[in-house]
């Protein structure tokens, strides 16, 4: 066999790794984005809502957070209040990015959930927080009559970025394009100016 044919066969083999790498990669990922998606066995139902706040920029929901954070999701609790359901999430303050919490573990508030049929209940294709779910979270405190003591996220979704990876990002359906196009940990913390 000539040094040409040696060459042609290395370049061969070195594109088909590349392939079989990028797929599997590529698979990986959503993978991860399906388990994001998915909850369990449960009926999917989508519904919609008017939001009161359109957020376009990380400054923007960092100039109105009370409390910026990254969390992972101990234990969550579906609640029907008025025929709406929502989630409690109690969760694990793992980072603090601006705001002071005041304690280690805190309770967060979401629209959605499993309802009193078993469905789950997704608005704007966004699913509420899991069990073990990790995020970086644009907080204010709660004031109303579903849960005391608990946190909701700026823009019912829009200040929720799902950690995936140590430093991959995935933001909420339906936000701008800017908070769309947000996919690591290091370029938020860039945004918030914070090193």
């Amino acid at each position: 066999m000539n040094s040409t044919s040696l060459n042609k066969i290395l370049v061969i083999a070195m594109i088909a790794l590349a392939v079989v790498t990028a797929v599997y990669s590529y698979n990986d990922y959503q993978s991860k984005i399906n388990k994001i998606n998915a909850s369990d066995s449960a009926p999917q139902v989508q519904r919609s809502l008017s939001l009161t706040d359109e957020f376009r920029s990380i400054q923007e929901l960092r100039d109105r957070a009370e409390l910026i954070a990254l969390v992972s999701v101990k234990s969550t609790k579906s609640l029907t209040v008025s025929g709406v359901t929502f989630t409690l999430s109690e969760s694990e303050i793992k980072e603090v990015f601006k705001g002071d919490a005041p304690q280690r573990v805190i309770n967060i508030l979401e629209t959605g959930g499993i309802d009193g049929k078993g469905n789950m209940i997704s608005y704007s294709e966004n699913p509420v927080f899991q069990r073990n779910d990790q995020a970086v979270v644009f907080l204010e405190r709660y004031v109303g009559d579903v849960a005391k003591d608990a946190y909701v996220i700026l823009g019912v979704y829009q200040g929720k970025f799902r950690v995936v990876d140590e430093d991959k990002l995935i933001s909420s359906t339906g936000v701008s394009d800017q908070l769309e196009n947000l996919t690591s940990k290091k370029e938020l913390l860039r945004l918030l100016n914070i090193q």
